[in-house]
């Protein structure tokens, strides 16, 4: 049985988040060969995620790390769960990691309605949702965006990423239905039209304009 260490120095959040999104990629295809591993190795990291439910900022997540040895050797005792074959730091990491995508989803969920408030009282037809990235640098470093029209949520999704294949840009454009008063992805809408792609800046800007129903270049937000 593999031990745990956690430490939250040596880059601070980032490199933390980038060791936990690591821990759980290798957990997983490691123990899904054995059935046995696989199902204890899931119900460890759901213990886990539950014992972590308190943690309500990223600052105090990776607070949280430096004890996840004590954590998981808790889950371990109170759950009765078999251990043998189990990397128990990469059980740590991936539980963390799970929580950490909990919390960005939901600052994320909330920066977004905070935008489509910004965006009524300021009397825009539109509010971006979402953004990373720059369009300038894309595809080295890749580019999305959400926007949302206001008055029914129809969501507008346009990204700029690279064809592993090809080494060339991919720029995209999808529309999607969104909750107009959250910006929440509507599952039970009816399924969108697919993903446009396009060859140049140029036609990918084009499309955007179309969907938004205007000449003018789409809204960029900080």
């Amino acid at each position: 049985m593999a031990g745990v260490t956690g430490s939250a120095e040596a880059g601070g959040l980032d490199e933390l988040a980038r060791r936990w999104q690591a821990a759980e990629d290798r957990l997983y295809p490691v123990v899904m060969v054995r059935p046995e591993a696989y199902a204890s190795a899931v119900t460890l990291v759901r213990a886990v995620v539950d014992r972590l439910g308190g943690v309500v900022t990223a600052d105090d997540l990776a607070a949280a790390y430096t004890s996840s040895a004590h954590l998981v050797a808790d889950v371990v005792h109170d759950t009765g769960v078999a251990t043998e074959g189990l990397d128990l730091a990469l059980v740590a990491g991936a539980a963390f990691n799970i929580r950490y995508r909990d919390l960005r989803a939901s600052a994320q969920r909330e920066q977004a309605k905070q935008r489509i408030r910004d965006a009524a009282a300021a009397g825009s037809d539109w509010a971006v949702l979402f953004e990373t990235g720059r369009p300038d640098l894309a595809p080295l470093s890749p580019y999305r965006r959400l926007e949302m029209r206001l008055a029914d949520g129809v969501g507008l999704h346009a990204s700029i990423t690279v064809d592993p294949a090809t080494a060339n840009p991919v720029y995209a454009v999808e529309t999607v239905q969104l909750d107009p008063a959250t910006g929440d992805w509507v599952h039970e809408a009816e399924p969108s039209p697919g993903t446009a792609t396009y060859q140049t800046t140029e036609e990918w800007e084009a499309a955007i304009n179309r969907i938004r129903g205007r000449s003018d270049p789409p809204p960029q937000h900080s």
